[in-house]
């Protein structure tokens, strides 16, 4: 620094005091609720059954990388917090030091006992960290649903084939084939649930900054000041990187409802599917019921075997395909998850472990 050059600086220490107690507010209350709720619910895979069941792993994956981001979060905050504290101390002391040095002579008047700088309290000025009132998601079955109309449809036919073979199709396909599309959608309202959350102790920290930065400010030539590189950590770091995880966290609940709408439609598919061969198999066993003719009979005999067989060969396709097809998507919605939380505007560095 340069001869004449010199320091700028208005401090009132007991904010940067009350600044410190919003984040470890923040990371007592908001943070920890997020991290139950995505605990509670983005890991909540009941009703992923079936061919549901692979999307499993990838959902605990993107859970777990949002858990590890909270608990950086709520590290980050506390020695945030911790540094503004003694800052504020330090900055106490340098003004008890200049105290000392203004008095090199000694002086020969003393300051009443209680006497103190008129000030404004930061009391009740911060907040109490983010209101993150999270609410838990809407969940509406759609798997019983289709169920009925697979047995409404082919009810019948099936009874009648096991009766015939000994072998069941709805008994043993159905529970391997069929998830609940209504608890992907869960578990996609729980990540909306925690966008919002996420958005919210960006605000709250904001806000706090407007108020801190008007009782602190620093200027040394040059470099800066330490006001400034404080501004700069919370709303060109923290805050960019809590909005970009909610932007993942919104990403990813418009995902999964594309998952579910992929799912219903293969659903969809299966049941028009099982209502073709569910008419074949019916004309089939009319005449194998009514006929006389045993040429007749063992032809009918082979349509109804064969048509059994080329059903459980093309569902066992779909639903091959179909489990294919949901792998992709999950890995969609995880791969779109780390571009956004790598690429999108935010710092993750600040969620690094420390």
């Amino acid at each position: 620094m340069g001869e004449g050059a010199a320091m700028t600086l208005q401090v009132e220490s007991r904010y940067l005091v009350g600044y410190a107690g919003q984040l470890e507010a923040n990371k007592d209350g908001a943070l920890v609720s997020i991290e139950q709720y995505c605990g509670q619910h983005c890991l909540d895979f009941d009703g992923l059954d079936g061919t549901l069941h692979p999307m499993r792993w990838h959902m605990e994956q993107l859970a777990s990388s949002t858990l590890d981001c909270c608990d950086a979060a709520k590290r980050g905050m506390w020695l945030t917090a911790h540094d503004l504290r003694g800052a504020a101390k330090a900055y106490d002391a340098a003004d008890a030091l200049s105290a000392e040095q203004m008095w090199t002579a000694g002086r020969a008047w003393s300051m009443p006992v209680g006497h103190r700088e008129r000030d404004v309290s930061a009391a009740d000025v911060f907040s109490q960290g983010a209101d993150v009132a999270l609410a838990p998601p809407p969940f509406t079955s759609q798997v019983g649903q289709v169920k009925d109309a697979i047995y409404q449809l082919f009810g019948s036919v099936n009874q009648w084939v096991a009766q015939l073979t000994g072998f069941d199709l709805l008994e043993k396909l159905t529970p391997m084939a069929l998830g609940d599309s209504g608890a992907v959608r869960r578990v996609g309202a729980a990540w909306g649930e925690l966008e919002h959350a996420f958005r919210a102790v960006a605000q709250d920290i904001d806000r706090g900054m407007d108020v801190l930065s008007t009782h602190w400010n620093s200027d040394l030539p040059d470099t800066g000041g330490a006001s400034a590189a404080f501004d700069y950590h919370i709303r060109k770091r923290w805050k960019p990187a809590l909005e970009g995880l909610a932007q993942g966290c919104d990403a990813t609940q418009q995902l999964y409802e594309l998952a579910a709408i992929e799912y219903e439609y293969v659903v969809n598919t299966l049941l028009f599917a099982l209502n073709f061969y569910a008419k074949r198999l019916k004309k089939a066993m009319k005449v194998f019921t009514t006929t006389t003719d045993w040429k007749k009979f063992l032809w009918n005999l082979w349509q109804i075997v064969s048509t059994v067989w080329q059903l459980i060969v093309d569902t066992y396709d779909l639903l091959f395909k179909q489990t294919v097809i949901f792998k992709e998507v999950v890995e969609m919605v995880v791969a779109n998850f780390i571009y956004l939380r790598n690429r999108m505007r935010g710092d993750f560095e600040a969620f690094k472990t420390l």
